[in-house]
């Protein structure tokens, strides 16, 4: 959070950089002494607007926006350099005020202002790491609330922020991203555009995508949900890959076309213990984490013993499969919208998966770290 605060003050440093500079640029001659134009109006009135602009632009800047404004309705056909520098300062504060409200609206977690306002930022400067970050971010927080609305305008976010960082673009310009801080975004950006695309029912780019994700050494390649949503995307293919087995093959002599379509089956066993294996091993002892661990491991069980003819050996590959690397997707194709078996998990309109066999697994914000801190990838982060 320290560092969060951090990237919000120095966010503002940068996009608000009137409290020294704009007064050094201020416009030395009083309004009296402009043009013919401007001495027809008051100039007690206009100087003493002006000045107090100039007197508050250091240490206050709010009162001195709101006296350009006022200068600047009171007298809208000036075009002289006060006028001029005037509405420029009007703008520049704007802006900023605009990025430090997009930055306070993540750290206080209100994840569809921060999205409403990102955007806007994100869509005025296309090519800013920071404000594509922040936009992706927020759009992720209110998938993982349960909130759909924005998935479609917010997977265009994060395939965006994807393109950048890989084409490397960085948060500080001249400075390139740190690994660390690049391979927690990457992890996290694809993380939500697999969230995006269960939401969707498009379970083969959902599959790929988590996969993509747990390759970055990242929070979300430590996040049981982002298993056991795989897990889930598994299961559904699996499961209809069984059902259509069972109506033409069950209780017919073996063939080689039965044998072929056994083995597409089978090619989706594996994986998703795998992948079940992986959602009880990053739970570990945490309390969040609990339900997802306990329901994970009896859908295991099941798989495992199906497959094995026992459940010896299930702990031993528990703990050792972190240490292996992730099997790839399937070679058969992941249909979409395929519905889960009766005793396995399937994925409800929150996020959550349940089944006769599992409980409630809940991701809520747990994933990835909503609050980045020091140990993190300093994202989100002001523009």
């Amino acid at each position: 959070m320290r560092k969060l605060i951090q990237i919000i003050t120095l966010g503002l440093m940068a996009t608000l950089p009137l409290a020294a500079t704009a007064l050094a640029q201020t416009p030395t001659s009083t309004p009296e002494t402009t043009t013919a134009a401007t001495t027809q109006d008051d100039p007690d009135a206009k100087a003493a607007l002006y000045n107090k602009v100039r007197e508050n632009i250091k240490t206050n800047q709010p009162v001195a926006y709101e006296a350009a404004k006022e200068y600047i309705q009171k007298y809208p056909n000036d075009t002289d350099q006060i006028a001029t520098y005037l509405r420029g300062f009007i703008t520049k504060y704007e802006a900023g005020t605009r990025d430090l409200n997009c930055g306070k609206f993540i750290a206080d977690k209100k994840w569809s202002d921060a999205f409403s306002l990102c955007k806007q930022i994100a869509t005025d400067k296309p090519d800013s790491l920071a404000a594509n970050l922040n936009t992706s971010w927020a759009g992720f927080q209110l998938a993982l609330s349960g909130n759909n609305a924005s998935n479609t305008e917010a997977t265009n976010f994060s395939r965006k922020t994807i393109q950048l960082i890989e084409s490397g673009k960085s948060l500080e310009e001249g400075k390139p991203y740190p690994d660390k801080d690049k391979n927690e975004s990457l992890g996290w950006l694809n993380y939500s555009l697999g969230l995006y695309q269960v939401r969707a029912n498009q379970a083969n780019d959902a599959a790929a995508s988590f996969i993509k994700a747990a390759s970055y050494e990242s929070s979300a390649k430590n996040n049981p949900f982002l298993y056991s949503l795989l897990a889930n995307v598994y299961e559904g293919e699996y499961g209809r890959l069984q059902e259509e087995y069972d109506k033409k093959f069950k209780g017919q002599p073996e063939s080689d076309e039965s044998k072929a379509a056994l083995l597409q089956v089978k090619n989706f066993l594996e994986p998703m213990i795998d992948a079940y294996a992986r959602a009880i091993a990053y739970s570990g002892e945490t309390p969040s984490y609990q339900q997802i661990k306990t329901a994970s491991r009896q859908r295991l069980e099941e798989l495992y013993k199906f497959a094995r003819g026992s459940a010896d050996g299930m702990d031993a590959l528990i703990a050792s499969v972190k240490t292996k690397p992730l099997p790839p997707q399937p070679s058969a194709p992941v249909m979409p919208a395929a519905p889960a078996t009766t005793t396995g998990a399937t994925m409800t309109d929150n996020g959550s998966a349940s089944g006769t066999k599992a409980s409630a697994m809940t991701p809520a914000t747990s994933a990835p770290t909503a609050t980045p801190n020091t140990t993190t990838n300093p994202t989100p982060a002001t523009t």
